[in-house]
């Protein structure tokens, strides 16, 4: 049984919020202050507009999306071996709570910036990905490869993990076949993503 939206969402939403809160007003303000100096003082109407609302909007739709491509998913798979098709409802709830992945990453990013790496710099700020390929290979992030390596870390396989299972739980009851179709279909949109994001960066 998947956990109902009515829940997760507001959970979410507020997460997000705390998140986006701290990170912008107590990492990466003080860093931007020092290192470029000069007189901004965001005011929170700013920060709800700019740095909360519009990182909302982009949520949305990627819950879409990703509900739409694991539907088309479950359409091109056929037989699911279940009497009836999950929603577009159910397949956003599962995209939120996978999200809820990468509430850990930030969470390992504040306690690192604020307590054990305290004299960073804004360059570090903006290149923090501690369990990916990108701080394991140490890649310049003027990389065209950087993308790549930034994408590939552990909470993508930990999001990943939590599509099959949740898909496993809504549709499927091979948990093999809905590894196949998560990764055929969100696996494809991902790596069209990297594509798109490293072409613009050559």
């Amino acid at each position: 049984m998947m956990p109902n939206w009515k829940i997760t969402l507001p959970l979410f939403l507020l997460l997000l919020f705390i998140t986006r809160y701290y990170d912008f007003f107590y990492l990466y303000l003080p860093v931007r202050s020092f290192t470029l100096g000069g007189d901004y003082e965001p005011t929170m109407y700013s920060f709800v507009i700019y740095n909360y609302l519009l990182k909302l909007l982009f949520y949305i739709f990627k819950f879409l999306i990703i509900a739409i491509i694991l539907s088309g998913g479950i359409f091109l798979e056929g037989n699911t071996n279940k009497t009836q098709i999950a929603s577009l409802k159910e397949l956003i709830s599962l995209a939120i709570l996978g999200e809820f992945v990468f509430f850990i990453e930030y969470l390992t990013k504040f306690i690192y910036l604020t307590f054990i790496y305290t004299e960073y710099r804004l360059i570090d700020y903006e290149n923090f990905y501690l369990f990916s390929l990108y701080k394991l290979f140490d890649i310049e992030s003027t990389s065209n490869l950087a993308f790549l390596f930034q994408t590939l870390n552990i909470f993508e396989c930990g999001y990943i993990i939590v599509l099959i299972y949740g898909m496993y739980i809504l549709q499927f009851t091979n948990i093999k076949k809905s590894a196949l179709v998560v990764l055929y279909s969100y696996g494809s949109m991902l790596v069209i993503w990297i594509l798109v994001m490293t072409y613009f960066k050559l």
